[in-house]
């Protein structure tokens, strides 16, 4: 059975807080409402669940090329929690492939690696949007333990964009499914 829901944290510039229903055992079940202070937040960790697609939302920590620092001001905190204004995620934003690396001006020698990581993010709320499942259908998946044993596991569906990497000629250089590097 689906359920709707979410659970983990969000951090503001003053402080992090929980989102879910916190057990006895301090860890979190997916909570279809939670009570936030009021403030603009990002999340450093949270997975929602709505009906049978399943997503793990993070701040977008790369900038063009290169990670970004410690410091919050350069940050979009666009969850914003009001008083008496209830919240909603809004996933209507057009969401965009971002290439973390290389930069936009990285040139390369001849025989040289170039390492490429892509993420896909939500540019309104600088958000990264990872692990997108389908937790209503499982696949097959063969695996092997630690001593080579082979055994059978069962998994749910990504749904991972795949990312095509072209030359400016056309001439296809790579794919991948994201995280893509």
């Amino acid at each position: 059975m689906a359920y709707t829901g979410c659970q983990g944290s969000l951090y503001s510039k003053e402080k992090a807080v929980v989102v879910g229903n916190i057990q006895e055992n301090g860890w979190t079940q997916p909570s279809f409402k939670s009570q936030i202070p009021v403030g603009d937040y990002l999340p450093l960790s949270l997975t929602i669940q709505y009906k049978k697609l399943r997503i793990y939302l993070s701040d977008n920590y790369h900038t063009d090329g290169k990670p970004r620092g410690k410091i919050l001001g350069d940050r979009i905190f666009g969850i914003q929690i009001r008083e008496d204004k209830p919240f909603v995620f809004d996933f209507s934003n057009k969401p965009e492939v971002l290439f973390a690396s290389p930069a936009k001006d990285c040139r390369i020698r001849l025989n040289e690696e170039l390492t490429v990581k892509a993420v896909l993010i939500d540019p309104k709320l600088d958000i990264m949007i990872r692990g997108p499942t389908d937790t209503s259908r499982k696949k097959k998946r063969e695996r092997s333990s630690v001593d080579g044993r082979k055994y059978t596991s069962w998994e749910q569906i990504s749904l991972d964009p795949k990312v095509i990497i072209k030359r400016a000629n056309g001439e296809k250089v790579a794919e991948g499914v994201m995280p893509f590097g």
